[in-house]
């Protein structure tokens, strides 16, 4: 008779601590029932999640290349000549669509003007700031530093130049994106010397250029 009631009390404590467990996960919230296919889902959300918050900030940095047709003023001892050349360009954005770097050879071939001939060739690096106004119609504006070199004969006059100066320049200009990965535009710029003791004091020129993005 003892035992059956030490087993009954036994079996009443065994069910009380159970429904007791029972209760407080319910009331916690720690305990969900899932089926396999929910829990698949959820370990598919919460993978993404982790990709998308480690985004590598490389994937948004475009390199650009591109070339250019030059026509343009320089101002060489005093004299104003007109030259025209070509350009290759190569770039890469800031960690930012809205900005870019990028660096630029010219050369402006050679001239003959009666018994003067002239070259001139320039190396830019030059950091600007690009955004789309509308539709497919972009702008850029910024500035740099250069070198150019000019080199002018004329043996009747007795004219011999041979300089290399240092230059600060400005640019501005308007794209057209033909496509995500190709544009088209028209850029004005403006250099000037920044040494004095140099026959090539300043230019001025546009640029029809054709740029390429990937």
């Amino acid at each position: 008779m003892k035992r059956n009631n030490t087993l009954k009390y036994l079996f009443a404590v065994l069910f009380t601590l159970t429904i007791s467990s029972t209760q407080v996960l319910a009331a916690s919230g720690d305990y969900e029932e899932v089926s396999y296919d929910q829990l698949l889902d959820q370990l598919s959300q919460k993978k993404k999640q982790v990709y998308s918050n480690n985004n590598d900030p490389f994937d948004s940095i475009l390199i650009h290349a591109g070339f250019g047709l030059i026509g343009g003023v320089n101002n060489v001892a005093n004299s104003y000549l007109y030259q025209s050349g070509f350009q290759l360009s190569v770039g890469i954005d800031l960690f930012s669509p809205f900005w870019a770097t990028e660096g630029v050879i010219r050369n402006f071939g050679t001239a003959r003007n009666g018994t003067e001939t002239r070259s001139i060739k320039e190396f830019d690096l030059k950091v600007f700031h690009k955004q789309k106004m509308s539709g497919q119609i972009g702008y850029r504006v910024g500035g740099g530093i250069g070198t150019r070199y000019l080199k002018l004969n004329d043996e009747s006059n007795g004219i011999s130049i041979n300089d290399t100066t240092p230059t600060a320049l400005i640019i501005g200009g308007i794209d057209g994106y033909i496509t995500k990965s190709f544009s088209l535009g028209l850029e004005m710029g403006a250099r000037s010397a920044m040494v004095s003791d140099t026959a090539d004091k300043n230019s001025f020129d546009a640029t029809v250029r054709m740029d390429a993005y990937f």
